[in-house]
């Protein structure tokens, strides 16, 4: 919970509102795109003996599988259209919430 709140802190007051605005703008999508988190990392960890956090093969399967079950999880309550936008600008959005060097940064969001 520790790190959690060290994150956050990390935030700037308008990030953290382009973020909460992003959350409830759509309320019944949050639950798909929170289980298209989950599933991204556990996939990662099966199919990879390293870590996925890191640069590598590993992080970017995990990021191309974060869009692809946001997409196919939120795809169940709306339009695939819809739910693809959505897993790009939300993948997108936290690499502009959770900044990593330049060269991780533009790696990520082409895996986006």
């Amino acid at each position: 919970m520790k790190k959690l709140f060290k994150i956050l802190k990390t935030l700037s007051a308008n990030m953290t509102w382009k973020m909460f605005r992003a959350l409830v703008s759509k309320p019944v999508l949050l639950i798909p795109t929170i289980w298209g988190t989950i599933e991204s990392f556990l996939f990662s960890e099966i199919n990879f003996d390293e870590s996925s956090s890191g640069r590598g093969i590993p992080n970017a399967f995990r990021h191309a599988c974060w869009n692809l079950l946001i997409a196919k999880n939120c795809a169940v309550v709306t339009s695939e259209e819809n739910a693809i936008h959505l897993a790009k600008f939300t993948t997108d959005l936290h690499e502009e919430c959770f900044v990593n060097d330049d060269f991780d940064r533009k790696m990520d969001l082409h895996n986006n």
